[in-house]
């Protein structure tokens, strides 16, 4: 079995047996299985309440000839409620009794947040929460079980960057070993890279994704489930748990899978048999969703954010499983998911726009909605880089969208002031790399016409109607064979429309080669549009959403109804506990829409990111789809001339369905 060299010349096992929630009764047994079998490694800890029968298993193991006790390397950590400097060197005495041991290989500090002595219930009045000073006399005193030869190695646990870092300003001992939550999609590379630097073993717990611990939701993602590690453990003849263990003894890991299953404990030791090849590594280091199971929020008062355990603004930010935006998502025709929740960024001022995506990416949100008629994407890119620096996200994980509209001398559409150029093919690409180069990426996920009509190229008078050339059938497949020409030079993944009708979109497909990957409409519960949304679908063209809330600020808006104050909205959302913009949202994902509500508000953002956790039932559904009034909020009358035809030219509505205004 392969061993890792700890900072003190010791060797740690790189493959062990856990010991969370084995109970008194299982636990010995399966700690003899194990060792029989060939594991040298035991992980422990007092507050599993097991220690005295894995302690009677281990003598008796030794007494049998099953193993001496210097082949068998035994971790035990520090309780929570023994971090006072005077209680530290008692507790590892008591854990020592239990075990029936006279030293330990390691003995870790199980987390840095701390609990009243003698702790029994969880109140908030014995919740210490997480203190430098107080942590560095804990240290200190662990330093101190070294020095007695009470242990041969001490470490920590649940430990971040930040308090590794406050840890190491006094500390005489660099910790051997950060034991932390670790598996497929959850690979912490940051951290990893963090304890590599600084001589530190990495220790991986719950590398399965621990299938069994407390507060799991069966919507929850499951690793044992993943499609991606089932392939790759048809390949190799392995269990998708062996492979998951496989993984991180391939990155370099020490790992503790845990199990009192006889036939589970010897299949999981066959993992360190399993050779995964670079494409394997690969494909799996691919699966990493950033995304934490266990939150630790048992053991600090209410106040204390989750970010704040974490550090999350000075580490790396994460994914909750009760954060299910990356849970919601529709397939394209091109065979890629679009993540079905995301962050518009229409009326994002320049200077808001930065903080507003970076908050959206740390909250959770996979999918930017952006445009460059909005005048703010150089700032989205200068986020989206140092989110990808700092790994609060891979570029690969979030989906970037932008929008095809010709101009030169940008000024926010908001403000009703543009120079625009018509839509002539040469101006496509020119306009796509002016998006990536503010944007600072390479390509977009999906790039859309941003409306089907036209303005006079290079045009000095704003907004007149001579510069507005209005919709041309021709034109508009010229401009669409152009994006085809994206997409075939591997520029953009995939293109699609936005704000095209039924009528618009059928003269589009006449000669188009590659169908729309999306339209981007209008789309609220006031405004359903039941009859486009029913022929995309028919096309195989995904439906998205933008103003699901009615689009309150729009310049467009005048005197209208305002949907959050709707009565039955306000109904449904005292039955789920959520904001009246929480059960909009919610509705549109139901439908299968994709929907992009914008904010700039750091606890907005938030809190409609949590509209991707209500469950609406079928009869939540029926009072929503009786909402709709055809109503249509945004008119866009800027874009065409003035004219008898105008709502015709503009909507189709003699030929698509009619709407009020």
């Amino acid at each position: 079995m392969a061993n890792l060299l700890l900072n003190t010349s010791a060797k740690i096992p790189a493959f062990g047996l856990g010991t969370w929630q084995s109970k008194p009764g299982e636990v010995g047994a399966a700690v003899e299985v194990a060792l029989k079998a060939g594991y040298r490694h035991i992980d422990c800890a007092h507050i599993y309440g097991n220690e005295a029968e894995i302690g009677e298993t281990l003598q008796k193991c030794f007494r049998e000839g099953v193993v001496k006790r210097e082949e068998v390397f035994v971790t035990s950590k520090l309780w929570n409620a023994d971090h006072a400097s005077e209680d530290v060197e008692p507790a590892c005495k008591l854990t020592l009794k239990n075990l029936q041991l006279e030293y330990l290989d390691l003995y870790l500090v199980h987390s840095p947040s701390s609990l009243a002595k003698s702790t029994v219930q969880l109140t908030e009045d014995c919740m210490l929460g997480y203190d430098p000073a107080r942590m560095a006399k804990t240290w200190k005193a662990m330093e101190g079980l070294v020095e007695k030869g009470l242990v041969k190695a001490i470490g920590i646990s649940n430990f971040t960057i930040t308090k590794t870092e406050n840890l190491l300003k006094t500390a005489k001992i660099v910790p051997a070993v950060n034991q932390v939550e670790c598996h497929p999609y959850f690979q912490q590379p940051k951290l990893k890279a963090y304890c590599d630097s600084k001589g530190i073993i990495f220790e991986v717990y719950a590398p399965l994704g621990s299938p069994s611990r407390v507060r799991k939701q069966d919507s929850d993602p499951d690793p044992l489930d993943d499609p991606v590690i089932k392939e790759i453990s048809n390949k190799h003849s392995a269990t998708v748990g062996q492979i998951c263990i496989a993984f991180q003894l391939h990155r370099g890991l020490v790992v503790i899978p845990k199990s009192v299953n006889p036939d589970r404990i010897r299949e999981n030791l066959k993992a360190t048999e399993v050779k995964l090849d670079t494409e394997d590594l690969q494909r799996l280091k691919a699966l990493d969703r950033n995304l934490r199971f266990f939150v630790g929020t048992f053991f600090v008062k209410k106040s204390v954010t989750i970010e704040g355990i974490w550090d999350v603004a000075a580490d790396a930010s994460f994914v909750l499983p009760s954060q299910k935006a990356a849970a919601w998502s529709v397939k394209m025709n091109t065979g890629v998911t679009i993540p079905a929740f995301g962050l518009g960024t229409w009326q994002s001022k320049p200077g808001e726009v930065g903080a507003a995506v970076e908050v959206a990416l740390k909250a959770g949100y996979r999918h930017i909605d952006c445009a460059h008629i909005y005048g703010n994407e150089a700032e989205i890119g200068e986020t989206l880089q140092k989110c990808f620096r700092e790994g609060v996200v891979k570029r690969e994980e979030v989906f970037v969208t932008s929008k095809l509209w010709y101009v030169s001398k940008v000024r926010p559409l908001f403000k009703l002031s543009l120079k625009s150029h018509d839509h002539s093919p040469e101006h496509v690409e020119p306009a796509y790399r002016l998006t990536l180069k503010n944007l600072q990426l390479e390509y977009l996920d999906l790039y859309l016409v941003h409306n089907p009509f036209a303005f006079r190229k290079a045009s000095e008078k704003e907004w007149d109607d001579e510069n507005k050339l209005g919709y041309d059938e021709l034109r508009m497949s010229r401009t669409w064979q152009a994006m085809e020409g994206l997409v075939e030079k591997g520029l953009v993944k995939a293109i699609g429309i936005s704000n095209f009708t039924i009528t618009k979109t059928e003269n589009l497909l006449k000669t188009a080669k590659i169908v729309p990957a999306v339209n981007q409409v209008e789309c609220h519960p006031y405004f359903q549009q039941p009859k486009l949304k029913a022929y995309c679908d028919s096309k195989g063209v995904v439906f998205e959403a933008y103003s699901p809330l009615g689009s309150p600020a729009s310049f467009e808006a005048g005197e209208v109804p305002n949907i959050l104050e709707d009565l039955t909205l306000k109904d449904l959302a005292m039955k789920h506990h959520a904001t009246i913009a929480q059960i909009c949202i919610a509705f549109q994902l139901h439908r299968g829409l994709v929907v992009i509500p914008k904010s700039v508000n750091p606890d907005r953002i938030r809190e409609n990111l949590k509209a991707t956790e209500v469950k609406l039932d079928t009869e939540d559904l029926q009072r929503l789809k009786a909402l709709d009034k055809n109503l249509r909020f945004l008119k866009f009358s800027w874009a065409v001339k003035e004219g008898p035809t105008h709502d015709e030219e503009i909507w189709n509505a003699c030929s698509d369905e009619s709407v009020v205004v």
